[in-house]
């Protein structure tokens, strides 16, 4: 099994997904996810963008080349923003 293989599996079951239900969040089919995990196929990369994303990973933990991932948090643009940040950007 491929590192990328495993880590899938490792990620969608930790979010307690069935296979079916991870096809219909990524818009692919049950069997293309099958064979992600088997190693029998792999995404093209915007596919694997598309995973890293929805799992919040990055892509070199994705596919395997580290074990730790750094989390992106998304920013809400409309919320207030933080005044230390602002400070950050006034100094520049």
């Amino acid at each position: 099994m491929t590192s990328f293989a495993l880590r899938l599996k490792q990620l969608r079951t930790k979010k307690q997904l069935s296979q079916e239900e991870l096809a219909k969040e990524l818009g692919v089919s049950k069997s293309a996810i099958g064979m992600y995990e088997r190693g029998k196929r792999t995404p093209p990369y915007e596919s694997l963008e598309e995973i890293a994303d929805y799992f919040n990973v990055d892509m070199d933990f994705l596919m395997g080349r580290t074990d730790y991932t750094t989390r992106i948090e998304k920013m809400d643009l409309n919320e207030a923003p933080d005044p230390d940040f602002e400070v950050v950007f006034d100094a520049w």
